[in-house]
């Protein structure tokens, strides 16, 4: 039953094409020309879907391209309504949808490898990176990578005002930006460790404080980081001289 269905409306748009192109030429204005430019795409995405619902609205606006005079408002809505249903799912998202869809899949990649990593393989946390506590790494490392998280979620309403024609930028805003927030984070704290940015952490307390703060203030803020490393670059150039 459904592919006799599929196979009329397939028919049914042939005919549909076929009358285009026989009043394609009538049309002066530029306006009209364009709608029905467009109106010839989405003929086929009708015929492939086999939808007579949309094979229906197709008609109704070549017709009223076709009227005198023409009514393309009804057919420029009817052109953006079938355009909207030709897009793939992610481009149907919106902006702030696709940051958080790209934020959910780098949970998944990132949870996916702590997993794998951990299950069964005998991988253990060594207690020391290069003669430094793990613990202190792994704490700015988690710190920037949830102020990261913090920022999007806070900002998540301000993605909706940002205008690509790169439809996938959205998408690697949300999966790389906690990654960027956790590499700057260690870089911060190597560079607070190493006393090339002076600061005075105190006892032990006070420096897994300093430093969960800090690394979550360069997660959450880029400037804050891009500051931080500028203040490195002038004491590194002035130790070199």
């Amino acid at each position: 039953m459904i592919y006799f269905t599929r196979k009329k409306i397939k028919k049914e748009a042939l005919i549909l094409l076929g009358a285009i192109e026989e009043n394609s030429a009538l049309l002066q204005s530029q306006e009209a020309q364009k709608e029905l430019g467009e109106l010839v795409n989405h003929i086929s995405y009708i015929a492939k879907k086999g939808d007579e619902l949309l094979l229906q609205s197709a008609k109704i606006a070549l017709s009223s391209i076709l009227k005198q005079p023409a009514e393309l408002d009804v057919a420029k809505e009817i052109n953006i309504n079938l355009a909207h249903r030709n897009k793939a799912p992610y481009e149907k998202m919106t902006p702030s949808t696709k940051v958080i869809f790209g934020l959910c899949f780098c949970f998944y990649v990132s949870f996916s490898i702590l997993i794998i990593g951990s299950g069964g393989s005998g991988f253990e946390i060594p207690e020391q990176f290069f003669g430094i506590n793990s613990s202190l790494v792994l704490l700015a490392a988690g710190s920037g990578s949830i102020g990261s998280i913090i920022s999007i979620m806070s900002r998540v309403g301000n993605f909706s005002e940002l205008e690509s024609n790169d439809h996938m930028v959205y998408f690697f805003t949300g999966l790389f930006k906690p990654l960027i927030g956790t590499a700057f984070a260690v870089f911060i704290f190597c560079l607070v460790k190493a006393g090339i940015v002076p600061i005075d952490l105190g006892n032990e307390t006070r420096e897994v404080l300093i430093i969960s703060s800090i690394a979550f203030l360069s997660g959450f803020s880029e400037r804050f980081a891009k500051d931080f490393t500028r203040k490195a670059e002038n004491a590194l150039s002035i130790n070199a001289t």
